[in-house]
């Protein structure tokens, strides 16, 4: 099982983003910190002290846990679960509240064994228009640091598509950060969140997306960039050095249970699946009242295989087609055959070892690819 934990507090909300996330108290983080402890008490009984292979700290922004913190709740895990030996326990973290050494040692010295920096960009400007606290410096320091910190396994996140980037810019800094080596890069391309300051921004022509060929340049270019440097693109977004992919990631990209604890965290166990409350007052609520996880989704059926071809088509190793043909009749199995056909012969997929993998092209394209495999329920 994998173990995820939700952190719902920012210094400043980004202008793009619209995770479950509030503004920052040392007050409200402590109390956070004592509901968490008791939530993790609560599932560790009610899902009998359950193996857990991997941990990840996500947010809002984890790195404004204190290592105090971080360590009541890794010692609450560690007495409360079976947590397997070596396990990958990673800690999102922003330059701004991650950029001081003894911070970044103590991460080490608890047993933080991944650091996942969201950097977004080196360029100031871009930085601003997304409304991030960091500067370009910050984030080259954060990777230094934590490296003099004892880290052999850090990644980096960056955004593509911004408003006033070009194509020169995206890929020189590739280029910067690849010669760096980090263990670890994700590239995702910016999307404009309904209800955001940012999408405010772009409804009112103040600022301007990259045309549509720049953005898939962007994607292509740079996949080939950071594929010269030794980076495998194993996810649509993911690219690693040998043997870095995240393990916890993909996990949930191959379907394996994951229990989430903190407000608005998302579970899936046994193909059951829940959603907490997004306030921390709804949640304590929750918890006090022992109701977490009363309301459940139960995925079977086309839904769970239709999950399960969306999650796989992400990834380089692709998707089964053994279970690509499940649930289908024999008309529906020979379009299928013609279909996947016809995307090999475009470049858009190849299939090795009996798995169906989207190309980089592909992967461009990969939601219409993707929705003309799912199956579709009888009305």
């Amino acid at each position: 099982m994998l173990l995820y934990i939700h952190v719902p507090f920012c210094r400043r909300k980004c202008r793009y983003c619209a995770f479950a996330s509030g503004p920052y108290s040392r007050k409200g983080m402590q109390t956070y910190v004592d509901l968490l402890l008791q939530e993790l008490c609560f599932w560790s009984e009610r899902l009998e002290h359950p193996t857990i292979e991997t941990i990840y700290f996500g947010g809002g922004t984890p790195s404004l846990l204190w290592a105090q913190d971080i360590e009541r709740i890794l010692t609450t895990i560690f007495m409360r679960f079976q947590v397997l030996p070596g396990a990958e326990i990673t800690l999102e973290a922003n330059p701004e509240s991650a950029n001081d050494t003894t911070y970044l040692q103590s991460l080490h010295d608890l047993g933080v064994n991944r650091l996942n920096v969201g950097v977004q960009s080196l360029d100031s400007h871009l930085l601003a228009i997304l409304g991030r606290l960091h500067t370009p410096d910050q984030a080259i320091q954060t990777l230094d640091k934590a490296r003099t910190a004892g880290f052999t396994n850090i990644g980096l996140d960056f955004i593509w598509g911004i408003p006033g980037q070009s194509l020169n810019q995206w890929l020189d800094q590739l280029e910067t950060i690849a010669r760096l080596k980090p263990d670890h890069l994700s590239c995702y391309g910016l999307t404009i969140e309904p209800g955001t300051p940012l999408e405010r921004d772009i409804q009112a022509e103040k600022i301007m997306l990259p045309a549509e060929d720049t953005q898939s340049a962007m994607f292509l270019e740079g996949s080939a960039l950071l594929g010269a440097h030794g980076y495998d693109h194993y996810e649509i977004s993911n690219f690693c050095l040998p043997d870095r992919h995240s393990h916890h990631n993909t996990g949930y990209w191959q379907g394996m249970d994951y229990l989430g604890v903190g407000p608005a965290a998302v579970s899936t166990i046994s193909h059951n699946r829940w959603t907490h409350p997004h306030d921390l007052e709804s949640y304590a609520l929750s918890l006090q009242n022992r109701q977490l996880g009363a309301n459940r989704e139960v995925l079977a059926g086309s839904t769970l295989t239709n999950e399960q071809i969306m999650l796989s088509l992400r990834t380089s190793k692709g998707l089964g087609l053994d279970l690509l043909r499940a649930h289908r009749s024999e008309q529906e199995a020979q379009q299928l055959d013609c279909l996947i056909e016809s995307l090999c012969q475009h470049g858009l997929a190849t299939i090795k070892d009996a798995f169906l993998g989207l190309t980089p092209e592909g992967m461009l394209v990969s939601n219409t690819i993707i929705s003309e495999f799912l199956i579709q329920e009888a009305n």
